[in-house]
């Protein structure tokens, strides 16, 4: 028997195999160097038509055969056995359960995004003790009526990072061997944010770090630039209004058109044109003992100059007035009326609470200071009153224990502040607002003769509110201006 193939699958291979020597072969080397999903070429490969090759075209497909997928399969592969291996994971694996076993409404829901790119699709199977014996899934979906609660763990998922939407493997009835094994679609963040909103919570911080993929990788994230644009889309379509975006600036390696690049990125990172509520952006820290610590110590690298990271935060503030933000804490901007409220507790160092694994919370007990081993802790703002600082250990499962006790004794910690650090936590934490703080207070505090002299140079000044504050021109250096005053 003669096999051969059509005019129309040597069209498509000829298509496939020009897309894939000039856009993956180029950066076929660079993807396996750096363990790098090629986003933008899988976005590609949506609107070349091939993410839903064998699929009828009513549900989004193209309505080709089985023979044109695999030419197309093999194309990619040729130059990239990865981004080959990421189409057939999506075609076989995330897409043809939901073609195959599903219902209609499922179909409609779920096929048109994948077949067109939009979304890309993953197969969780495999668990640490159960891969090519399926039959010993251990992950349990329990159906609470409108939902199934699902608990488990999956490894090494093809496409699983970068995923939208995964068909996953549960037990939904135990004791029965592998008929009481199901596959449930699950999608990436809606249910998680609708569940926040339940709850009450109305502002969400990201901590993208940066839209460089390289800086990224650099500071060994999980995520990459696309990623977090999802992830603010996903946000933002669930009903977050309040989304915060989080920024690194100061890297030797990050150039000054880096940090431009990244802050327009961040600007208009919304699909709807509409700028982020909020933006917290600091300054890169070598922290001793951490892995950065360790690398500048061997001498592999060497942190960026005070030049340098004060021209990016210039480039900051500049970017951010131009765009509306309040600049109103050295390190955060907000649109008017975006403030954020629990941080702006902590400045101006008022109590608050803190929930969750490595969480902080400051608290002003009605208690005699005398009843706890003399030591004072009370001064013209807190009289008669203790406040004591509270934190959580930063380790999941010791919180949860902890939780489950009853007792978040069990994990965390806490010290009683004294007077004289509560002036200047006080002092200090409040300076780095626009607000500023009552100059009562600075003058009760701090020595007369240093006070006069920082509002004689200008590393302080005074509002038309009666306070006293650093001008915005004197942020970058405002660590020292508060220790010459203290």
């Amino acid at each position: 028997m003669l096999y051969q193939t059509t005019q129309e699958h040597e069209e498509l291979r000829a298509k496939v195999r020009e897309f894939a020597e000039a856009e993956v072969k180029p950066i076929a080397f660079m993807l396996d160097q750096n363990n790098q999903f090629p986003t933008e070429v899988v976005q590609k490969m949506g609107k070349l038509g091939i993410m839903g090759l064998p699929y009828e075209k009513k549900y989004g497909g193209a309505g080709a055969d089985a023979l044109s997928y695999a030419i197309a399969v093999e194309e990619l592969a040729r130059v990239d056995g990865g981004v080959g291996v990421i189409l057939s994971a999506h075609t076989s694996l995330g897409t043809y359960p939901i073609y195959a076993f599903g219902n209609e409404e499922q179909k409609k829901k779920y096929l048109p995004d994948l077949c067109s790119g939009k979304k890309v699709g993953a197969f969780g199977l495999t668990e640490p003790n159960a891969g090519s014996d399926a039959g010993g899934t251990e992950t349990t979906a329990e159906d609470m009526g409108d939902h199934y609660l699902l608990n488990g763990e999956k490894i090494f998922i093809t496409n699983g990072g970068q995923a939208d939407t995964y068909v996953v493997f549960a037990v939904t009835t135990p004791g029965i061997g592998t008929r009481g094994i199901s596959a449930l679609i699950v999608e990436k963040g809606w249910e998680y944010v609708e569940g926040l909103l339940r709850l009450g919570v109305n502002r969400v911080s990201m901590g993208v770090q940066s839209f460089d993929d390289r800086m990224l990788r650099w500071m060994n994230r999980r995520h990459d630039a696309e990623s977090a644009r999802k992830a603010y889309s996903i946000l933002e379509n669930a009903g977050v209004e309040n989304i915060s975006i989080d920024l690194i600036f100061g890297i030797s390696s990050l150039t000054d058109q880096d940090w431009s690049d990244t802050l327009a990125k961040a600007l208009a990172i919304s699909p709807r044109g509409v700028l982020p509520k909020h933006l917290s952006c600091y300054q890169l820290s070598v922290e001793p003992g951490s892995a950065l610590a360790s690398l500048v110590e061997k001498g592999r690298y060497e942190e960026a100059s005070d030049e340098m990271c004060m021209n990016q935060y210039a480039m900051l503030c500049e970017a951010m007035a131009s765009a509306g933000y309040h600049h109103y804490e050295i390190s955060n901007f907000a649109l008017p009326g975006y403030e954020a409220l629990h941080n702006s507790a902590y400045w101006r160092h008022v109590p608050y609470l803190g929930l969750g694994p490595g969480a902080h919370s400051l608290v002003c007990s009605p208690v005699a200071a005398g009843l706890h081993g003399g030591m004072s802790a009370v001064n013209d703002d807190v009289l008669g009153k203790v406040m004591m600082r509270r934190w959580n250990n930063p380790d999941l499962k010791a919180y949860l224990d902890a939780a489950g006790a009853g007792d978040f004794s069990l994990a965390g910690g806490c010290e009683i502040l004294t007077g004289d650090q509560i002036m200047t936590e006080k002092i200090m934490l409040a300076l780095r607002t626009s607000e500023g703080i009552d100059s009562e207070y600075l003058e009760r505090h701090c020595p007369a003769k240093a006070l006069e002299r920082a509002l004689m140079v200008g590393n302080l000044i005074k509002t038309p509110a009666g306070k006293i504050c650093i001008p915005e021109d004197h942020y970058f250096v405002s660590d020292g201006i508060v220790s010459d005053i203290l």
